[in-house]
């Protein structure tokens, strides 16, 4: 799963994946935040703290407390206890939390490649150049959903 993760990301930047994904995704109980909440517990090399958490989604520590919070109480997270800092705990993913990631990236997955089938080599080639153009500023008022990471960041 982590290798279809990753060539999502290179077709499409990360909160515009995500935005997307919420509409097929909803139903699974997750929204765009509480998807990349998984995606980084998943994608890291271990069990992450909160502050970590924060951090690599580039957010505020208390806004992601809550998210993680809400997420513990509806079973898709669980926070353990770390042995090098016994202050801080870890978030992992539960069972319950895998199965709904799982699910939610399969769809998205399916859903990429619908549009990409309906895509000629010609609308790449002629998108690429404007799309590569079009200052970041704009690109941000065009994103789906909003919130979230400034494309400048991430680029």
């Amino acid at each position: 799963m982590k290798a279809a993760s990753k060539k999502l990301s290179l077709c499409c930047p990360d909160q515009r994946r995500f935005a997307v994904g919420a509409s097929v995704a909803s139903d699974l109980g997750l929204t765009p935040d509480r998807w990349q909440v998984l995606d980084v517990v998943y994608s890291a090399a271990e069990p992450i703290s909160v502050t970590d958490l924060a951090r690599n989604l580039g957010e505020a520590r208390p806004s992601v407390q809550r998210i993680v919070k809400e997420m513990v109480w509806d079973q898709l997270l669980t926070l353990s206890t770390n042995a090098q800092r016994p202050q801080t705990r870890r978030v992992l993913m539960t069972l319950q939390g895998e199965a709904s990631y799982a699910a939610a990236t399969i769809r998205l997955i399916r859903s990429v490649r619908r549009l990409s089938e309906r895509l000629t080599a010609n609308d790449a080639d002629m998108a690429h150049p404007a799309l590569r153009a079009m200052p970041y500023p704009l690109l941000n008022e065009l994103r789906p959903l909003g919130g979230g990471h400034d494309l400048e960041k991430s680029a």
